[in-house]
């Protein structure tokens, strides 16, 4: 069945029919996800499909993020639940802070950064743990929890990489106050 589908899928590509393709991988991700041969990377190329045609269809940037972030969340639960280090989940989860905080979501905005924060917490990469507090005090602050946001920067601003990573993030727009 599912090569079937993704024979359809190519028609519809190489026809142009966006909308069409995305009805049709819409309606078959549980067949996709339940495959035997699925594995993660496979899912997570397909999410990320997902969100093009997403980017292509929806009728509002508030239509597109909500779908972004609904399609997130499931890769994030997948790796999750099998509780082994995939090299996107990082970044998925950086990704879930700033459209959350984006549209508003800030406790889940908050949730999310707590998560990355814990992942990067023990990691070599200074730089990787001093982003994650930035986030994550950032969803503080937008959230009103002033004395959380100013302890989780205390919490990293004493590494000698504090000042760099601040500059690299300062002009990012969703950031600024």
């Amino acid at each position: 069945h599912i090569d079937s589908v993704v024979n359809l899928g190519v028609s519809l590509i190489q026809k142009n029919r966006v909308k069409e393709l995305l009805v049709l991988l819409e309606a078959e991700l549980n067949n996709f996800y339940f495959h035997p041969n699925n594995i993660v990377d496979n899912q997570l190329e397909l999410h990320r499909l997902l969100i093009e045609l997403y980017r292509q269809t929806a009728e509002s940037q508030e239509e597109y993020v909500n779908k972004v972030i609904y399609i997130n969340n499931s890769s994030i639960a997948d790796i999750e639940r099998l509780k082994y280090v995939h090299p996107q989940y990082k970044f998925l989860l950086q990704e879930q802070v700033f459209l959350c905080i984006k549209i508003g979501l800030y406790d889940e905005a908050i949730l999310f950064g707590k998560k990355l924060s814990e992942y990067t917490i023990h990691k070599e990469n200074k730089e990787d743990q001093i982003y994650a507090s930035i986030l994550l005090a950032k969803a503080y602050e937008k959230a009103g929890m002033l004395e959380l946001k100013d302890s989780t920067i205390y919490s990293v601003k004493d590494f000698p990489q504090y000042a760099d990573c601040w500059e690299v993030v300062k002009d990012v727009s969703i950031l600024k106050n």
